[in-house]
């Protein structure tokens, strides 16, 4: 949601604003270029559906509605990451399943049962809201960036209308970051191109250049595509979370050839999130599998663009035919060509004698290379043991052993896109009122909210530390128990129980407080005692009753 502020500024002011993000601008695009050519093979070979033409700033536009893949020889890279990238998601942010959960960081009410049933309300409030909206359908895109050109940006606005969040995949192409001394991006200039009558229906005409105006007003030109930028920065001194000239984050609009500043406003959290796949020190922009994989992408689809050639030559090799035949020859099934009595007069094939000494071992070689940089077998381990008998034991230990290789992974994922994206959207649902009621104690003292994921990937991380050390210790106590049962007094073993439910994501809905939990239990002791008591009255009447016929 755009927070529109015409600032006091006057037009020199403005125009010296503008002539700032036009020179940081500049200073952006000069520094990607030494990473860009490398976007452009990366698009080009492993994810056709993001190719672009690099040089210049709207290069993304150009390849929209036109064939793409025409450069692709082999399409196993393209699988390879397909595999990665519905892995990934499948395992962190599966749609069928709550894949993470709200927990209250407030000492004085996080044990408090309204407040946690609350939070989980919250949770399934916010997940209701990401299936109503685009959120899955954007979030594909977004993590094949991230695992092909390394670098992923994802938009996040506010539909009023339809009562929800909107996504949008940014063309990594099309977003230029920078970051702070902390190493977190939180500055994005995006230069995108919009219609002149579009244009005129999001900013007020006094504002934009004549040019555009002139060109909304002919309906002969009024479709024609004009450029502009909007960039998001940290605003020096901004605190005010209701002011937009006083947020956090200052947003600006602007049209790229003009001098002047169209709209100023602003931002509480940005409403841009980007993730590098990983990072190398004294870089902005990500590395990784895509771009770690490209020289073997582009050996592997330079040797079967060769094949192929190669293959067309023995299929389909050149032809000598006389000159005399020119227009009547017919080189096809059943073809009937007449000639003189002539041997050397006769239509043959151009012997080229070409061999090409690349055999399929070394294509499968480069193949099984790519696959690795894509951890392909770890997506797909149920597949590739398809038909070995698996126990619970190994699926779990193959399930851990994922974790460990893609921990690094998910937990800058996590940081950098879930992390901001979910603020995002807790802040839009609680400043437009679609968040779920909070109860009294939560609107007394206030409310923090911390976030845990639990999707399959995230939960094998924490198995293998947390519940792999509390089963060792239950099997290893186990034997004491055994030779001196009081120890088990020693354990907390609601405390034990509550970790066991926590880990393994059990709603809230199928768990009893305490308060609950210490009526049952004291309604089980007074049913025990009482019925105890009636053992007892009675084992005393039967003593009673055999006394009596002894004493007779």
């Amino acid at each position: 949601m755009r927070l529109p502020q015409f600032s006091v500024l006057s037009n020199t002011e403005r125009q010296e604003v503008a002539e700032r993000l036009k020179s940081t601008f500049e200073q952006l695009r000069k520094r990607r270029d030494r990473i860009e050519k490398e976007w452009v093979d990366a698009a080009r070979y492993i994810a056709p559906s993001r190719q672009f033409k690099g040089g210049e700033i709207m290069a993304h536009h150009d390849m929209a509605g036109k064939r793409r893949g025409t450069d692709v020889y082999d399409g196993s890279p393209v699988y390879y990451v397909n595999q990665m990238v519905n892995g990934l998601i499948g395992q962190t942010a599966n749609p069928a399943q709550e894949w993470a959960r709200f927990t209250v960081r407030n000492p004085e009410v996080e044990n408090d049962v309204e407040v946690q049933a609350w939070a989980h309300k919250f949770a399934k409030h916010i997940y209701a809201q990401y299936r109503r909206a685009n959120f899955y359908e954007e979030l594909g895109p977004t993590v094949e960036d991230g695992a092909t050109i390394c670098t992923a940006t994802m938009h996040i606005d506010d539909d009023l209308t339809n009562d929800m969040p909107v996504f949008t995949a940014i063309h990594p192409y099309a977003v230029y970051i920078d970051e702070n001394r902390h190493h977190q991006v939180d500055t994005w200039y995006r230069p995108f191109q919009m219609s002149a009558r579009n244009a005129i229906e999001m900013f007020p005409g006094d504002r934009l250049s004549d040019r555009l105006v002139k060109s909304a007003e002919d309906p002969k030109t009024h479709l024609d595509m004009f450029e502009f930028l909007h960039v998001v920065e940290p605003r020096k001194g901004g605190d005010h979370p209701l002011d937009p000239l006083r947020m956090p984050f200052a947003s600006w609009y602007m049209e790229i050839n003009e001098k002047d500043v169209i709209e100023e406003g602003g931002h509480v959290e940005s409403p841009y999130v980007t993730w590098r796949w990983r990072k190398n020190s004294g870089e902005v922009y990500g590395r990784g599998p895509g771009l770690d994989a490209l020289v073997d992408v582009m050996t592997l689809n330079h040797h079967a663009k060769n094949m192929l050639t190669v293959g067309d030559m023995a299929a389909k090799p050149p032809y000598q035919i006389p000159r005399e035949m020119r227009g009547r020859e017919q080189i096809r099934p059943d073809g009937r060509n007449y000639y003189d009595l002539d041997a050397n007069r006769m239509i043959r094939p151009l012997v080229t004698g070409v061999q090409y000494p690349i055999g399929k071992d070394l294509l499968d070689d480069l193949r099984n290379i790519i696959r690795q940089h894509y951890l392909v077998d770890f997506f797909v381990m149920m597949q590739v043991r398809q038909g070995k008998t698996m126990t619970a034991t190994e699926v779990e230990q193959l399930r851990a052993e994922q974790a460990n290789v893609l921990g690094p992974t998910v937990a800058r994922q996590s940081s950098e896109l879930y992390d901001p994206m979910f603020q995002r959207v807790m802040v839009l649902e609680m400043r437009s009122g679609r968040m779920p009621a909070p109860p009294d104690a939560v609107t007394l003292s206030g409310v923090e909210l911390d976030i845990e994921y639990v999707g399959a990937l995230f939960q094998a991380q924490k198995d293998q530390v947390e519940m792999g050390r509390l089963n060792r210790t239950l099997a290893e106590a186990a034997q004491v128990f055994q030779i001196k049962p009081e120890t088990m007094d020693k354990v907390n073993w609601d405390s034990w129980i509550d970790l066991i439910f926590e880990r393994n994501g059990l709603s809230q809905d199928l768990i009893f407080d305490m308060r609950e939990v210490a009526e049952r239990r004291k309604s089980r002791a007074e049913a025990t005692a009482e019925q105890t008591q009636l053992n007892q009255e009675e084992q005393i009447a039967n003593t009673d009753a055999a006394r009596g016929r002894i004493a007779s």
